[in-house]
């Protein structure tokens, strides 16, 4: 089975269809029919990613330097981490801690991380969250819930 993000299907399915060893069956979520060498119809199927909507619920204790402005850095910063994320990649809760510090840029002194969760599709986990090999995150900022308190 192949999985593929991006790219013409049917320039993919001829590829496929020209390399693929006889007695080799089809399988995925996507099927591209295109003609063999005799012109008769093959169904091609590969996979095409499903995406993940992920999110995190993020409380912080914040110094009186804190701003509003930080909260957004921190959303972009975790969103553009999680969206580089390969298929079938984990999202590991150890992993996000360094863009939600800002790679250690001066506004992360303003505020500790006291938890973070990952949610998926909506729901809270309870830990890392593995992407099935089909799978790919997608993390908007609206996305990202940040609650602060002060220290």
């Amino acid at each position: 089975c192949v999985v593929i993000y991006g790219g013409d299907s049917t320039q993919i399915a001829q590829i496929m269809q020209a390399k693929k060893s006889m007695g080799c069956g089809w399988y995925g979520n996507t099927a591209v029919t295109i003609p063999n060498s005799f012109g008769d119809p093959v169904d091609v199927q590969l996979y095409r990613p499903n995406t993940r909507n992920i999110g995190f619920h993020i409380n912080l204790n914040t110094t009186i330097n804190y701003t509003r402005e930080i909260d957004a850095k921190i959303q972009q910063s975790i969103a553009d981490y999680t969206n580089q994320l390969d298929i079938g990649d984990k999202i590991a809760v150890s992993k996000i801690y360094t863009p939600a510090n800002l790679y250690g840029a001066s506004d992360s002194k303003t505020y500790e991380i006291t938890s973070l969760k990952v949610v998926v599709d909506g729901v809270e986990q309870s830990g890392d969250y593995d992407l099935a090999f089909n799978e790919v995150a997608y993390c908007s900022i609206s996305n990202i819930e940040i609650n602060t308190s002060g220290i």
